[in-house]
């Protein structure tokens, strides 16, 4: 088992214990890779940040609140990415949104997992004053967003309210086990998994367009 002694250096000023955090957080995303978050355990957390487990405890105090930290650093990394694209080009119609977000989603692929893990796990385990913070944080972006696309605060929470719904459904969706079908089966289904963007995509153009006209009407 780690120890303290096994890093040469203790984060003792701001900058490294933000270091050590990311590190702790790294740690824990390479485990859950390969391991599913009901079987990860804090103690294999400090084990692969080489941490004693109770330095591990004065950073996050559950896996939950570790893991929100996670999925936070990874929704601030996608709302820098939205806000980003925007900037990049003239962003006006409903067909332009659909487009950005569509576009945003793609080299998140962790976010999407840990979105998955906020319904069905966090949001149930976490303190009150973390899930506050964290809502707050959201909102902020929200209303950054709002701005850059000159869309009521109401209209962008709606936009993105049914993309957080799709991704949730569609990523599940995609990313299911194929069921294995012997060669000559004549009852083999003749359609392939569903393409994660390309239904996010398709989804998005009928939602989006109806939600911005709702604003005019």
């Amino acid at each position: 088992m780690a120890t303290e002694s096994s890093r040469p250096i203790r984060a003792r000023n701001p900058e490294e214990k933000q270091q050590r955090r990311s590190e702790i957080l790294k740690a824990a995303e390479r485990l859950w890779e390969n391991t599913p978050y009901s079987e990860l355990s804090m103690n294999q957390v400090a084990r692969e940040a080489k941490l004693a487990k109770g330095t591990l405890y004065l950073y996050y105090d559950t896996k939950e609140e570790l893991f929100l930290s996670l999925l936070n650093e990874h929704l601030q990394a996608w709302f820098t990415d939205v806000q980003d694209l925007i900037k990049a080009q003239p962003v006006t119609s409903a067909a332009q949104i659909t487009d950005v977000l569509v576009a945003s989603l793609r080299p998140h692929l962790s976010l999407r997992r840990l979105i998955l893990l906020l319904s069905t796990v966090l949001e149930r385990n976490i303190k009150p004053d973390s899930s506050t913070e964290f809502r707050r944080l959201v909102r902020r972006n929200l209303h950054d967003i709002s701005q850059q696309l000159d869309l009521p605060p109401e209209v962008t929470f709606r936009i993105l309210s049914h993309l957080y719904a799709l991704v949730l459904g569609w990523h599940e969706a995609s990313e299911a086990k194929s069921i294995s079908y012997p060669a000559n089966d004549q009852e083999k289904p003749k359609y392939e998994r569903p393409d994660f963007e390309t239904e996010i995509a398709l989804a998005l153009r009928a939602i989006v367009p109806v939600l911005m006209a709702e604003q005019t009407s």
